[in-house]
């Protein structure tokens, strides 16, 4: 019963994140901070849920990668590059 509700949880936050990723794409363009922040936000869920759920280590890598980008995106803006 308990594998059931960690799996449902997960869900869960899979869904929470594609919300996330919806409203950082359409919100990037009007406010740019604002959809950063969400979009590194939800990349930190993103990854946060695939190590928990033991997924397999490209996708892991993947989401490292997005999340690195987010953050590093973020910097640069706030460097004036």
């Amino acid at each position: 019963m308990k594998k059931k509700t960690v799996k449902k949880f997960w869900e869960i936050v899979n869904y929470i994140a594609l919300v996330g990723l919806v409203v950082g794409q359409i919100t990037i363009g009007f406010f740019f901070y604002v959809g950063q922040i969400t979009f590194l936000a939800t990349d930190i869920v993103i990854l946060i849920r695939s190590i928990a759920i033991k997924q397999n280590k490209s996708d892991i890598i993947k989401n490292v990668c997005m999340t690195a980008i987010a953050a590093g995106v973020l910097i640069i803006k706030n460097l004036g590059v």
